[in-house]
This record gives C-alpha cells, structure tokens and sequence, in this order.
C-alpha cells in the first residue's frame, strides 16, 4: 500500500510528475492487475494514483492518455469497490469527460460503452457507497447529459 502512495504522491513534483507519465504504460498495467484483489486502503491508493493521472491528462491537454484512462474503466465493472475507491474513479470519468470531447460523444451516442458500464457496475452497489459518492455519481452522469 505504502508503494502506491508514494506513486500518488509523485505527482506533487515535475520530477515525480516525469517519472509517472514516463512509466504510465507500465504502472498502469499493474494498477489494473493489483486493483481487483486489493481491500479498502491500497484500493484507495490504487485509484488515487487512476485519478492522478486523469488530472494530468487534463491539465496537459492529452487526448491520447485519457482514451487510454478511458478505456481502462471497462475493467473496473467486476470490481466491488469501497465508497472511497468509487468516489475517485467518478472523479477521474468526470475529468476524462471534460479533457477530451469525443469521450463524451461516444458516451453520448454509444449505447454499450466503457462508462455506462461503469456506471451500471456502480448502480448495483449503490446501497454501499456514501451519500458524499452517490453525489459525485450522479454529478458524473448528469456531465454526461450537459456536455
């Protein structure tokens, strides 16, 4: 768990910042092959790491690294995450959402697609995730709609 803090917390500094999105293709393979058989405080770490790199891809404009974000959320379906974990991968699919148009086209006029997957994985949990986590996803969903 310690190890995946410390990738969350390279993104506070270029230096760390570099590293990560040097490494992503790597570090993002393990983070999908470790998420499903983590508990609650390294699947927080896991997914704050997810969400960092959603951050990144915003705020550098990377329309290729948030289609690969995108397409990393049709693994997420199978997953029971704790509120926590949720809460951040809605924050990511939010933030993916507003870094590259065609994501929100494809949700849009797609009927089968990575995020309502997602969404629905969520749906069917919905009864264990905090009211702080249902809000973000029904904030999540209604970006959708407006966009």
């Amino acid at each position: 768990m310690f190890i995946f803090r410390t990738l969350t917390n390279l993104f506070s500094n270029d230096l760390g910042e570099k590293y990560m999105i040097k490494n992503r293709n790597s570090i993002l393979a393990k983070i999908l092959i470790c998420l499903p058989i983590t508990k609650k405080n390294t699947q927080i770490a896991l997914t704050n790491v997810i969400l960092n790199y959603c951050i990144y891809a915003y705020r550098s404009n990377d329309e290729r690294l948030s289609d690969y974000l995108y397409e990393c959320y049709k693994e997420f379906v199978d997953i029971q995450f704790e509120s926590d974990g949720a809460k951040r991968l809605i924050l990511g699919l939010g933030t993916l959402f507003c870094t590259n148009a065609d994501l929100v086209l494809n949700v849009q006029t797609t009927s089968d697609n990575n995020a309502k997957r997602f969404f629905t994985a969520l749906e069917k949990s919905a009864s264990q995730l905090n009211a702080d986590t249902l809000e973000c996803f029904e904030r999540c969903r209604a970006l959708v709609k407006n966009l």
